[in-house]
């Protein structure tokens, strides 16, 4: 400062409120009767996601653009009731099934600093049978942002399990819609 003026430093916070969030909506279908039981669940993201997220910059790739591998890409049902905790890396029980093929249901959208998309994963009648106590999501591999020749492998993003359990048979079908939220409070302003 001009003068031999003392200088202040005054320390700055600022709040910056980032959510992640995962929901997935099961129907169960009794595919001779049409007859119909929802489910809407929380599930726990992973570590292997959450670590990719803030550390490579694996965020929401568009998930109906087929040039770019996206976080809602392959879904497994599984027989393990084994609470489900971010240390975990994917099914913990035996694959039951599992699919790659979902249809987009909600594209990016963005809207009051939150991020959404949403796919759904169908589990036909016959397909996958046995009791259904888990639901895992993983995602593709995909380029790195940062890195051009660097490919982020394939992440467990997350797992729920069901407080009770699908009998799933050959007359059941299971409808899994994942819809993944990341809320992104901005903080902006004027630092003199």
């Amino acid at each position: 400062m001009v003068g031999g003026g003392r200088r202040m430093i005054k320390k700055l916070e600022i709040p910056i409120n980032v959510g992640m969030q995962g929901i997935i909506k099961a129907t169960e279908t009794d595919v001779r009767t049409g007859k119909k039981k929802v489910r809407i669940i929380q599930n726990t993201l992973l570590d292997d996601f959450m670590d990719a997220f803030f550390t490579c910059g694996s965020g929401l790739a568009d998930v109906s653009n087929t040039d770019n591998v996206n976080v809602i890409n392959k879904c497994f049902i599984g027989d393990s009731d084994i609470s489900p905790s971010q240390e975990q890396l994917g099914i913990q029980g035996n694959i039951l099934a599992e699919t790659d093929s979902g249809v987009v249901t909600k594209d990016i959208v963005i809207s009051n600093g939150t991020i959404s998309c949403a796919k759904k994963f169908t589990f036909p009648a016959g397909v996958g049978t046995g009791t259904v106590k888990e639901v895992v999501l993983e995602s593709a591999p995909r380029k790195s942002p940062y890195y051009i020749s660097y490919l982020i492998r394939k992440k467990n993003v997350a797992r729920q399990i069901f407080s009770t359990p699908i009998e799933k048979n050959e007359y059941i079908q299971i409808d899994i819609e994942w819809e993944l939220r990341i809320n992104i409070g901005i903080a902006f302003g004027l630092v003199l």
